[in-house]
């Protein structure tokens, strides 16, 4: 019984430790995708940066309103969405159209 209580202190402070060491290496930001665009790069930090300081709110848009719900949203709430959402496999035909109205933001 005495061994078991020293195994898992030992297995705890190893878990500790472990943690610590993780969390230093969160601070420098690896990719999953090594080929990874410079803008992409730029945004990843840009979100590990205000990591617990800041909220990014995001809307959802459906593809055959294109951003109406992000305008209701900024309208009503006085700011706009950081983030911008919308299932393009929905509506085939108006997919490109959509990308181009998306990308003027």
């Amino acid at each position: 019984m005495k061994l078991q209580k020293i195994l898992f202190l030992l297995v705890l402070i190893l878990l500790i430790l472990n943690a610590s060491f993780l969390q230093a290496s969160e601070n420098e930001i690896k990719p999953v995708n090594p080929k990874i665009s410079p803008e992409a790069l730029e945004l990843l930090k840009l979100i590990h940066s205000i990591s617990g300081q800041y909220t990014l709110t995001g809307q959802h848009n459906f593809s055959n309103t294109k951003d109406r719900n992000s305008q209701f949203a900024a309208s009503y709430i006085g700011k706009t969405p950081v983030v911008f959402s919308t299932d393009m496999g929905f509506a085939p035909d108006a997919t490109m159209i959509h990308i181009l109205h998306v990308r003027q933001y």
